[in-house]
């Protein structure tokens, strides 16, 4: 039998590095309270394909941490948007991912891709952990390795395990 204590979180910045969390299936979702449950890091934004399931799985990790004005007890909220907006802004480079160091892209395989490929070309480039396979093609996923290794971050592929 698992036995789940309850975390306590804190979504104070000071001292703590930003993480985007891309994906909130089964896999993104383990992310995501490993991100909550972390002393060191914040979550800065959730990203999912629709807007409004991506709001709901956020407010469903953050509710044991909200008060009764529906607020985080500490820090700020948490940004969700949809894919397009996502790209969008930091196609943009938009200052409101300043504080974000990290991404976690936990979407499906097709958009993996796409995802780090953006990532990269951000203003000040994500360290990346992105869920295998990073790719279906061996040259892209070469490709892309040495994009981060010119941009000077870390992309790393996880293996979720339950074991």
């Amino acid at each position: 039998m698992i036995v789940r204590r309850p975390v306590q979180i804190t979504q104070d910045m000071e001292g703590k590095e930003g993480v985007i969390v891309v994906g909130y299936g089964r896999i993104g979702q383990v992310h995501l309270a490993s991100v909550l449950a972390h002393p060191k890091l914040f979550l800065h934004t959730l990203v999912g394909k629709d807007e409004t399931r991506c709001k709901n799985a956020l407010a469903t990790a953050l509710k044991p941490h909200l008060n009764r004005e529906g607020k985080l007890k500490e820090g700020d909220m948490p940004h969700a948007l949809n894919s397009a907006n996502f790209k969008e802004l930091i196609e943009k480079n938009d200052p409101i991912f300043e504080n974000a160091r990290y991404m976690v892209i936990a979407s499906p395989t097709p958009n993996h891709a796409d995802l780090i490929d953006i990532a990269l070309k951000y203003k000040k480039p994500f360290h990346i952990l992105c869920e295998k396979p990073l790719t279906t093609d061996p040259a892209t996923n070469k490709a892309l390795y040495e994009k981060a290794n010119k941009a000077g971050v870390s992309l790393i592929t996880g293996k979720f395990s339950t074991f």
